[in-house]
């Protein structure tokens, strides 16, 4: 949305809101407005969130989650999309006007598949489709997307570490990425400050949460199933507790029944409550 926005050269200014973050209460009145005493706690009249975008582009994401109610505002709201205006009436107006807007959408699945998208509104909103596949199925992106997060991290505070070692790009790309990029990025930053604290040039696979490096390393076999559940649960705890002690600049020493924590009465005098060493599952 923001590259559209900045591409198109209009001049009013990109708005944006989530669906999910809408309180079915008062989602009509984030996005179109209200005036003075329209309901309970309306002290004065207020603009929308849509009105925020005039001449520019407003962003809704993911639509689907907005309340049914609203969703027949919206589809109101939208007659007009296509000469690049959208219709705003605020809660209790007796009428409305329309400002000139781009409007543009996201959904996370597939919203009729689900019924949390009102046919007729989707029909609306689908003249130009973008499709954007998951982290998962787009090759080198991981990587591209994943240099671009540690330079932003490096640009905002003007140091740290530059380049990843070799064997990031196998485990970035064998990783499921649930998360798509949000949880990429999120990867970046924690592993940048990991980084940071060994004072190294460059991100290795020990600076990556845990849950990462583990997903990759093959099932144990050749044991019971509950046996090899607790050794997959007891290697991906080591591995967290290790990652969050490199944190707080100590260091653990894995065993067989364990980690071994030479420095866990420190650790304790820092107030850090940590989890037993060992699970039975």
């Amino acid at each position: 949305a923001s590259i559209l926005h900045e591409e198109s050269g209009r001049k009013g200014s990109l708005a944006s809101i989530n669906g999910a973050m809408l309180d079915p209460a008062l989602a009509s009145s984030d996005l179109f407005g209200h005036i003075k005493g329209s309901f309970t706690g309306a002290h004065r009249d207020r603009d929308g969130r849509i009105r925020e975008a005039k001449e520019g582009t407003f962003f809704l994401d993911e639509i689907s989650s907005v309340p049914l109610v609203t969703q027949s505002k919206l589809l109101r709201a939208l007659q007009y999309a296509e000469d690049g205006r959208v219709l705003i009436e605020p809660v209790g107006a007796q009428g409305g006007e329309t400002i000139p807007a781009r409007f543009v959408s996201a959904l996370q699945r597939d919203p009729l598949a689900h019924g949390d998208l009102r046919e007729d509104l989707y029909s609306r909103i689908a003249g130009l489709t973008l499709t954007l596949p998951p982290l998962r199925e787009r090759g080198d992106d991981v990587m591209i997307l994943a240099r671009a997060f540690l330079k932003k991290m490096r640009d905002t505070q003007g140091e740290g570490p530059t380049r990843f070692s070799r064997d990031i790009e196998l485990i970035f790309r064998e990783h499921r990425w649930p998360g798509n990029v949000r949880e990429l990025a999120q990867v970046i930053r924690m592993a940048w400050v990991l980084a940071m604290g060994r004072g190294a040039g460059g991100i290795a696979a020990k600076d990556l949460p845990g849950y990462l490096v583990s997903s990759n390393e093959p099932v144990p076999t050749g044991s019971s199933l509950k046996e090899r559940v607790a050794m997959l649960v007891n290697g991906h705890l080591r591995d967290q507790l290790k990652t969050m002690l490199r944190w707080l600049g100590f260091w653990a020493k894995a065993e067989q029944g364990g980690p071994r924590l030479p420095h866990r009465p420190d650790v304790r005098a820092q107030g850090f409550n940590l989890p037993p060493t060992h699970f039975e599952v």
